[in-house]
């Protein structure tokens, strides 16, 4: 493995819930974007750097990263950013580790806005995490 990428896992909580969802709606080309993700993700400091537009450093503490990547599907001709999916993945600079934390499609967001949604499924499902980024008495 090249010492300069991350190694990059879903969650169980990521593969449980809507990677499902888009598993059953794309079939075959879920596979491959899965593939496209983790390749993205393993390499994404170089995207940070880049200032490209599908990624979003949404919040940085010591050597934890939290990030919001668009993406698209395989085969669907649209831009990651107009396609409205998302991943939220979590970057661990110590373990030079990715973990997608939640995929999700704008469809996904219910009654709230986007970005409160979000957070309360990480601080609900993805224990540990929470604590890192929004620790008890932190004002969540």
């Amino acid at each position: 493995m090249d010492p300069s990428k991350y190694k990059v896992e879903f969650s169980e909580f990521s593969d449980r819930h809507h990677a499902k969802d888009f598993a059953k709606k794309y079939r075959s080309n879920w596979a491959k974007t899965r593939v496209d993700i983790t390749d993205i993700c393993s390499r994404i400091d170089r995207m940070l750097a880049a200032g490209r537009q599908q990624v979003d450093l949404i919040k940085a503490l010591g050597g934890h990263k939290l990030i919001k990547l668009d993406f698209a599907v395989e085969g669907t001709h649209e831009s990651p950013r107009k396609s409205g999916n998302r991943a939220i993945i979590w970057v661990d600079e110590t373990e030079r580790k990715v973990t997608v934390l939640m995929l999700y499609g704008k469809g996904h967001v219910k009654g709230k806005q986007e970005t409160a949604w979000w957070q309360k499924q990480i601080r609900d499902n993805c224990k540990g995490i929470d604590d890192i980024f929004w620790p008890p008495g932190g004002g969540r």
